[in-house]
């Protein structure tokens, strides 16, 4: 397997260039292009095809760790704020889209690859803000 490759949409936001590979986060100056933080996560087995990018809303971004975990992190830091399983990659299901937020809601979708295209997804919705209940 070579080098990851960049799949994601960047976010520009401030001056500051968020964007994915699989199971990392980076926040980068965008008119230097120095790196201000890193955030890693370690992959418990999930489809590493790739990662679309961050949500953002107020202070804090969110993201889906390939091995189905939803992660929220703090936008200045890259500090953890919050994570909740949302798939299980045991399942064959993947989270590898960039979560979309609406509102008060961050909506994200697993895909899964038991069924024959096109794939099913599975919508879900969380509060924006500590709350992390899942809306199926």
């Amino acid at each position: 397997m070579g080098e990851p490759e960049i799949k994601s949409t960047p976010l520009l936001v401030n001056g500051i260039l968020y964007f994915t590979i699989p199971d990392h986060v980076y926040a980068l100056d965008a008119r230097t292009g120095l790196e201000l933080w890193n955030y890693d996560w370690v992959d418990a087995g999930g489809h590493l095809v790739g990662n679309r990018g961050v949500g953002m809303s107020g202070d804090w971004l969110y993201f889906l760790a390939p091995d189905g975990w939803f992660i929220s992190l703090e936008a200045k830091t890259g500090k953890e704020r919050w994570k909740k399983k949302v798939a299980d990659e045991k399942m064959q299901y993947f989270t590898t889209a960039a979560p979309m937020v609406v509102g008060n809601h961050v909506i994200v979708g697993v895909g899964e690859t038991r069924s024959t295209f096109p794939l099913s997804g599975i919508p879900r919705s969380c509060d924006r803000g500590v709350t992390v209940a899942l809306v199926q």
